[in-house]
């Protein structure tokens, strides 16, 4: 008599050591990409704060066409507070009609928001995450003719988060080398917010980022009112005018 086949299901698992290694293998793996995806959103951010910085930059060059070729005035500060009062006029201010954005005083990479004094359709103008090279406005609004070197000469670059008027930065005001770490050094003290070095625009309206001299020193961006050996810097970006 014939005898149908009895088909045996044989069960199966994962023992406890297969499921160790598969976990292993995940961590592995997230240990690896993480940083990867760290370093992606930060140069995605990196390229908005060059974005930003490229706009201002445009401002900045349609302004020296409307007015003889003239930098802006660095602050007009009339109660000499140091703050940037509705009716006052500082870099930030003259150039927003170009741009008409104020998204772009705000690093992406720098997360701290302005308080900021104006209200209205000048709300934000007295805060920003960039700095302004008071080379071109000391000890008056400089010509652009002065540059000797346009493309080596900074014009802003990131700072640490303050007032428009406090970022001015760049030359020897008030007694002191305020772009400088210290008086002296020669090198600037400013922000290495993205992957250890700074975004900075040019006086020809271009935007390089540099890096650091190493990962807790700033670039190497010479202020000549400090520097040593003067106002030459051979290829380096500088504040000098002249």
């Amino acid at each position: 008599m014939f005898k149908p086949k009895t088909i045996r299901r044989i069960s199966s698992a994962f023992t406890l050591i297969e499921l160790l290694v598969v976990i292993a293998i995940i961590a592995i793996l997230a240990a690896i990409l993480f940083p990867v995806f760290g370093r992606a959103r930060e140069n995605a951010r990196r390229s908005s704060c060059q974005s930003n910085l490229k706009q201002m930059g445009i401002g900045v060059l349609q302004y020296l066409q409307d007015y003889d070729e003239t930098f802006m005035i660095f602050h007009s500060d009339t109660n000499s507070d140091g703050n940037v009062q509705f009716g006052e006029s500082a870099w930030s201010t003259v150039i927003q009609p170009y741009i008409n954005n104020t998204q772009v005083y705000q690093c992406p990479s720098e997360k701290t928001k302005g308080t900021g004094l104006y209200t209205g359709p000048d709300a934000g103008l007295d805060y920003t995450d960039y700095a302004f090279n008071i080379v071109l406005n000391n000890p008056t609004p400089r010509k652009e003719s002065v540059l000797l070197a346009p493309t080596l000469t900074v014009l802003l670059f990131e700072s640490p988060p303050q007032q428009a008027r406090a970022n001015g930065n760049g030359g020897n005001f008030g007694g002191a080398c305020l772009l400088a770490t210290f008086p002296g050094t020669a090198t600037t003290g400013a922000a290495q917010r993205h992957l250890e070095g700074q975004n900075i625009l040019f006086a020809d309206g271009h935007v390089k980022f540099i890096i650091g001299n190493s990962p807790t020193t700033s670039p190497r961006v010479w202020n000549a009112q400090c520097a040593p050996n003067g106002p030459t810097s051979k290829q380096d970006p500088t504040f000098a005018v002249s």
